[in-house]
């Protein structure tokens, strides 16, 4: 209960700080990150979907939702950033370094992604493929 007490505490507290406008996007996200490393070792879950171990079951993750919004914030830097580039008349060059790797983990993904029609139990199926592209990010 003190967890959820302090969790909701540091949520008021970002939620302030966004709103604040001294506080840049980068800053949100650079606190987003650090509470993200902060509650990996709590492993704080909701139970989504239980049968009757937790190798069949789906959990949703504290530490997922903050991963999400910590790359949805990264990739709004990045578009502002790419965008004003663009009017400045500054061009970043396209990534050319390690495409053949991009290729191979999005072969891999789609693989997976196909197993999934052989998959036992499809629910938990698309729970592990989401997991896995979440580690691949």
């Amino acid at each position: 209960m003190v967890s959820y007490i302090l969790l909701l505490t540091l949520l008021l507290a970002i939620i302030k700080l966004m709103f604040n406008k001294i506080v840049t996007i980068i800053k949100v996200e650079k606190i987003l990150f650090y509470i993200f490393l902060f509650l990996i070792p709590l492993q704080l879950r909701g139970i989504l979907y239980w049968n009757n171990n937790e190798w069949n079951s789906i959990f949703l993750y504290l530490t997922d939702i903050l991963f999400v919004g910590v790359l949805i914030l990264w990739a709004r830097r990045l578009i502002c950033e790419r965008n004003m580039s663009r009017f400045a008349g500054r061009n970043k060059p396209r990534f050319h370094r390690d495409e053949i790797s991009k290729l191979l983990l999005i072969g891999f993904l789609i693989v997976a992604g196909i197993s999934l029609f052989f998959a036992g139990n499809l629910n938990v199926g698309i729970f592990r493929f989401i997991k896995l592209v979440e580690f691949i990010l």
